[in-house]
């Protein structure tokens, strides 16, 4: 029987034994495993604000065409005040600074078509408070800056603020009537950056807080616009025979006006100085009159007359109405003394004035 226990207890013993490393291996496993389950700490910290360079001034502004102004350049000037502040109260000093332009001519049109503009920058000179030195030539000069190009220039005063002037600019010559009536915007991003004593530009790149941007805009009115280019039209009507007309007699002159693409305009003919009522009008040779009118139509059918003319009335019944395209557009005009007309005992030359009006 004693033998039989001792065996008993041994294999009890190796169980025990077996189990016990079976326990130290779990917490060796976990002793190990521990440090990948404790985490660290992390702290998010974020860098110092600093403030952006300001502008003060103006951000937008109108330049409205008229028939005196059509034909020359338009420059239209929008002046602001910088200042840069590194976290402080007090504006920044700089020894130089960097100017840069970007935009995108030519200036879309309210009604369609475009309108080609430039720009030009300028600073404040040394001991002027006027943005009067071209940033792109150092100078007083007109050159156009090119855009997404830096311009690096001595501010010439220390601390800020800095005066800039930003000028849009359409060429002469560039509204005229060839261009659609309406509302077109020129568009540009200004932007500075503080430069201490740095040989280049170095933008947002160099930190921030001495550099920023501001939108610009200009706007530039185009009216309709119409030149009549007939000084005068003469309907000569020939020699006629003293007595009852025994055929009609035929005679056309041409008009000509230019007015802007897609403008709509109406050409008026007045009475002349002798016309009846709503009836013929009149030539005159003293006090000898010779009836004769005037038609929008070669089948003489329709009288052209200022009917409907109001006060500048665009589509009046008696005028005759057109688009503008930009260049010059013909209109004829036909004249005719009617068959049976008395052509009166008086010889001479009969005249009558008529005045041409364009409304638009």
């Amino acid at each position: 029987m004693t033998p039989h226990r001792t065996s008993i207890r041994r294999r009890l013993y190796r169980l025990r034994t077996r189990m016990l490393s079976l326990a130290t291996c779990v917490w060796l496993f976990q002793t190990l495993a521990t440090p990948a389950l404790i985490g660290t700490a992390l702290m998010a910290v974020a860098p110092a604000a600093r403030a952006n360079c300001t502008y003060s001034g103006t951000s937008s502004n109108t330049y409205t065409y008229t028939a005196a102004n059509i034909a020359a350049a338009a420059p239209l000037d929008l002046q602001g005040t910088w200042a840069c502040y590194n976290g402080s109260t007090t504006a920044s000093s700089s020894q130089y600074i960097c100017y840069m332009a970007t935009f995108g001519s030519p200036a879309p049109g309210s009604n369609g078509g475009t309108l080609a503009y430039s720009v030009r920058l300028y600073k404040n000179n040394s001991g002027s408070n006027n943005a009067n030195t071209n940033v792109a030539t150092n100078s007083n000069s007109t050159t156009a800056a090119t855009s997404g190009t830096w311009y690096r220039n001595p501010l010439y005063s220390t601390p800020d603020p800095n005066i800039t002037k930003l000028e849009f600019n359409v060429a002469a010559n560039a509204a005229s009537t060839a261009t659609t009536a309406g509302t077109y915007t020129a568009s540009s991003t200004l932007h500075i950056d503080e430069q201490a004593n740095s040989g280049s530009c170095e933008g947002n790149s160099g930190g921030g807080w001495d550099s920023a941007s501001t939108a610009l805009t200009g706007y530039y009115v185009v009216p309709s616009f119409c030149a009549l280019g007939t000084t005068s039209a003469t309907l000569d009507f020939g020699n006629l025979n003293v007595g009852p007309l025994a055929a009609e007699r035929n005679a056309t002159t041409t008009l000509t006006v230019k007015c802007n693409n897609q403008a709509t305009y109406t050409v008026y003919l007045g009475d002349g100085g002798y016309r009846l009522g709503a009836g013929a009008r009149q030539m005159a040779n003293g006090t000898a009159r010779l009836a004769y009118q005037l038609y929008k139509d070669s089948g003489h059918q329709t009288i052209w007359d200022a009917t409907g003319i109001g006060s500048g009335t665009i589509n009046g019944s008696g005028g005759v109405t057109e688009t503008g395209s930009g260049g010059n557009q013909n209109l004829t005009v036909y004249g005719r003394i009617a068959q049976g007309t008395n052509v009166p005992a008086t010889i001479g030359n009969y005249s009558d004035t008529v005045v041409i009006t364009v409304a638009y």
